[in-house]
């Protein structure tokens, strides 16, 4: 779990907010408790969707008597705990080893076929002690877990600034 010691920046919240309602309405009740935990870790007035969005999960749960059911499975149907851990705790350092590389070599358009790139940060994992295959990271990177990351590194990119946000 992340934990946010520094002040939040306004914009960038604003951005993630933004990130979320999207998300929600696709549909996606699971943005909820990271959009209600941002809030209140920057202070900030619930935006009306969210208030709504958790008044209607949380009378949800209560009728189905199951959080599951209001807000969808944590990690999604069918994964394994084990594997899903893994990849949420290594998601941040996979997404800005992405964009640091990237800009260094011109800012080229990724793509899902470009093993190189990938195998090469599944290489210094390695030399870490963490068994993984290029093709793992590649998929963790483009996960939809992943998703608000990218648009948080790229929000990031286009400032000038560090893609490692909570550094």
């Amino acid at each position: 779990m992340i934990s946010i010691e520094a002040p939040l920046d306004d914009e960038l919240c604003r951005l993630t907010l933004l990130v979320f309602k999207a998300s929600f309405e696709a549909r996606n009740r699971t943005v909820l408790p990271r959009a209600l935990k941002l809030c209140l870790d920057a202070d900030m007035e619930l935006p009306k969707w969210l208030r709504l969005g958790w008044q209607e999960a949380y009378e949800d749960a209560s009728k189905h008597k199951s959080w599951d059911k209001a807000l969808g499975r944590p990690g999604g149907k069918g994964k394994h705990t084990k594997n899903r851990k893994l990849h949420d705790e290594l998601r941040h350092r996979i997404v800005c080893r992405v964009s640091e590389l990237t800009r260094k070599r011109g800012d080229k358009k990724r793509d899902k076929k470009e093993t190189g790139l990938f195998n090469k940060i599944a290489d210094e994992m390695k030399a870490d002690g963490i068994k993984i295959s290029g093709g793992t990271v590649r998929d963790i990177y483009y996960d939809e877990g992943s998703k608000l990351l990218r648009k948080l590194a790229e929000w990031r990119k286009a400032r000038g600034l560090n893609s490692d946000f909570l550094a």
